[in-house]
């Protein structure tokens, strides 16, 4: 049986993408489920929904700038989220309409933006925007007739992190500031409220360690009170600390990781009602869980390339929140935690025609006509697997507009969590098509771009004749219910013939 901590699997990775995602969780469509929003250092957006069985680019735009930041807020109260881009010295939101997007709002400052947060810190069920400028201004900005007005405002002497969150547990939200000085002890956090639009202070406490660049707010362990979180040792530390009883006091501080910590986020892991901390260092994603006087490490997820930012949200409705990673090499990967072997995956490529093909008037369609696994390497608890399709695909030409057809390559590499599997044991899998998409820009009249979602589904066996899961189960001497939870079935599930199943680990 594997380690415990190896218990997950890779429901998503995005193949294809420009490096350096940025990505968000949340409901910016208004269909009540969440979103994965990405945002790449090339300055494309792109929103993704769960479809029943894979993850579905519903748009993509090109806000025609590099942004640093995305967070997602609801600065118009009307219930649904908007996306909030900010970098150099502008903020830029934008709302989601009928598969377009809207430019909401936009503002400009003299300074460079420094960071920002989000939250709503009076009370009226709408959030308001902190942006600390050049480090020293702070600003708190509020959404009203399609403009982003400054309602109070705050000096620093030194260079100020921002971030809001419900410290007090009251039901409204905090700033909260990370002033970072220049030596040891020097470096604080501090707490304001935002009363009669003005910033009230509630507290402050000195760090006994060096602080970095990093803050995070948000809630970690189901006490109702979202904490502070600080990078500290060069970001190879985290220190975790509450506002409780007027004061800020430490809550936890980590043990050195062997990398810097590059982001943080929370949620529901194994849907049992309790929140963990999801950390991200290096490669991977260690997951925390508050037992009562600690954070106690429950699992740790090897993503295979370096992170730029994560976030978490019950994307596919399942009652467990799944960890979204952005990573620096331009992948998107979506772990859950679920013993289920089946792995689904994005790639993308653009193709130049050959030089004896006719340019491009437009692309009629593209579709998969082979699929090739080249290799298939089994390590502990995981394989990768890479090949390629074959893909053709049809457009009109110039200059006479015939119809024309191209045949390429597309490869892929893809990781499979399958725990209990060590290196020497043999697995079958299968790769299904889910969804094609030929994209053509009229610009690079030589050039198609094709979009391909699949799916690996990776087995032991495959049912001869239709069958219990149970029966099943008795026939291969194991347990009915891991049967079950590694195929993610049902215990009554009849199983028809010509299935394929993976079988749990002895």
């Amino acid at each position: 049986m594997a380690d415990k901590n190896e218990f997950y699997s890779f429901a998503w990775g995005g193949y294809g993408l420009p490096p350096d995602l940025k990505v968000a969780v949340g409901d910016v469509t208004g269909n009540g489920r969440p979103n994965i929003v990405v945002l790449n250092r090339r300055g494309f957006l792109i929103v993704y929904e769960w479809r029943k069985s894979y993850y579905y680019p519903i748009l993509t735009v090109n806000v025609g700038r590099k942004f640093d930041e995305i967070i997602l807020a609801d600065i118009d109260g009307c219930g649904v989220l908007e996306i909030v881009l900010g970098g150099g010295s502008s903020v830029i939101v934008y709302s989601y309409n009928n598969y377009r997007f809207k430019l909401l709002a936009r503002e400009n400052f003299e300074g460079r933006i420094f960071s920002m947060a989000a939250g709503d810190l009076d009370g009226d069920s709408v959030d308001e925007i902190a942006v600390s400028i050049s480090g020293n201004n702070i600003q708190i900005l509020e959404y009203t007739n399609r403009y982003l007005s400054v309602i109070a405002t705050l000096q620093t002497v030194i260079p100020s992190l921002v971030g809001i969150g419900d410290v007090d547990g009251n039901g409204i939200a905090e700033l909260v500031l990370l002033q970072l000085g220049s030596g040891i002890g020097s470096d604080e956090v501090i707490v304001y409220t935002l009363e009669d639009y003005g910033l009230k202070f509630l507290a402050s406490s000195k760090i006994p360690v060096r602080a970095s660049k990093f803050l995070k707010v948000l809630p970690v362990d189901n006490s109702g009170l979202d904490k502070i979180v600080v990078g500290t040792n060069n970001n190879r530390r985290l220190l975790v600390m509450e506002y409780i009883g007027d004061r800020i006091r430490r809550q936890w501080q980590s043990a050195g990781f062997y990398a810097k910590v590059v982001d943080v986020a929370s949620g529901d892991w194994n849907g049992d009602g309790y929140l963990e901390l999801f950390v991200a260092v290096g490669k991977y994603v260690y997951i925390y869980r508050w037992n009562g006087r600690t954070f106690v490490e429950i699992k740790k997820i090897d993503v295979n390339q370096e992170i730029d930012t994560i976030a978490a949200g019950d994307i596919n409705f399942d009652g467990r929140d799944e960890i979204v990673v952005g990573t620096l090499r331009g992948n998107l990967v979506v772990a859950r935690d679920t013993f289920k072997s089946k792995s689904q995956f994005l790639v993308s490529e653009s193709v130049t025609l050959p030089k004896d093909y006719p340019d491009i008037i437009k692309v009629a369609e593209a579709k998969v006509t082979d699929i090739c696994v080249k290799d298939k390497k089994v390590i502990y608890n995981k394989v990768i697997i890479s090949g390629y399709f074959n893909v053709t695909a049809l457009y009109v030409a110039e200059p006479d507009r015939s119809v024309r057809a191209v045949d390429f390559k597309v490869s892929f590499v893809h990781v499979v969590q399958i725990p209990g599997i060590v290196p020497g044991d043999i697995v079958l899998v299968d790769i299904e098509v889910e969804y094609i998409e030929p994209r053509f820009n009229p610009a690079r009249p030589r050039e198609i771009e094709v979009v391909i979602i699949a799916r690996v589904i990776a087995y032991d066996i495959t049912i001869g004749f239709n069958q219990t899961l149970q029966e099943v189960a008795s026939e291969y001497g194991v347990d009915a219910d891991e049967l079950a939870e590694v195929n993610d079935l049902e215990l009554n599930t009849l199983l028809s013939t010509g299935e394929k199943i993976k079988l749990p680990p002895k």
